[in-house]
């Protein structure tokens, strides 16, 4: 009867770890922020990585708001064969697509100096999987000073924790969150963001 419960509650958690790496908040906070950046870069809006959770849905949702907004996108995925994949980056890293859309790839072995932004949709608490995707718009590139990325966190309303796996969320979220930013440009504005969550969950 345990290992039944065991493995009742492992398959709920799981499926919650799903539901959090594809919260549909995280596709509007895109959208917006793809409209802002848009709006700043003008002609340069280029060479932008979003990283999708390994769920259909969200691939689909985001591929529609580059439909919306009029943005032409390569687009790769774990099972594409690795000329398809070649094809679709020698297209990004030329400008061909401004944007390259990526399900379950590019936390290893893949180059691409010339992003310079990227979108982080996929929660992780795989400290190696997040290290990987910063580094891959991080690479050094000729005219390439620096790069933003924005990695979206999915935190409980303060009025909804009633389960120690809710803590142990908010302390993922949080951890990762420090490790982006320790080595940002804007760690202080970081710094200040996280530790207002912190105070507002110790309360």
């Amino acid at each position: 009867k345990s290992d039944d419960q065991g493995g009742g509650l492992g398959s709920l958690l799981g499926a919650r770890n799903r539901l959090i790496g594809r919260a549909a908040g995280k596709v509007q906070l895109l959208r917006t922020d793809l409209l802002a950046l848009r709006e700043e870069l003008g002609a340069d809006f280029q060479h932008i990585l979003i990283y999708c959770a390994e769920d259909a849905e969200q691939f689909g949702q985001c591929k529609e708001i580059m439909r919306e907004l009029g943005v032409p996108i390569a687009h790769i995925l774990g099972t594409d064969s690795v000329e398809k994949r070649s094809y679709a980056l020698q297209d990004f890293a030329s400008g061909a697509y401004p944007i390259l859309l990526a399900k379950k790839c590019l936390n290893e072995g893949i180059n691409i100096p010339q992003a310079r932004h990227a979108f982080i949709l996929q929660s992780t608490t795989n400290e190696m999987e997040f290290v990987q995707r910063r580094g891959r718009v991080l690479r050094k590139c000729a005219g390439k000073t620096h790069a933003n990325v924005t990695d979206y966190l999915v935190l409980p309303s303060t009025g909804e924790i009633n389960h120690s796996y809710d803590l142990k969320l908010i302390e993922r979220e949080l951890t990762r969150a420090m490790e982006f930013a320790q080595d940002a440009r804007n760690s202080a504005e970081g710094y200040a963001i996280i530790n207002k969550l912190k105070d507002r969950y110790a309360g």
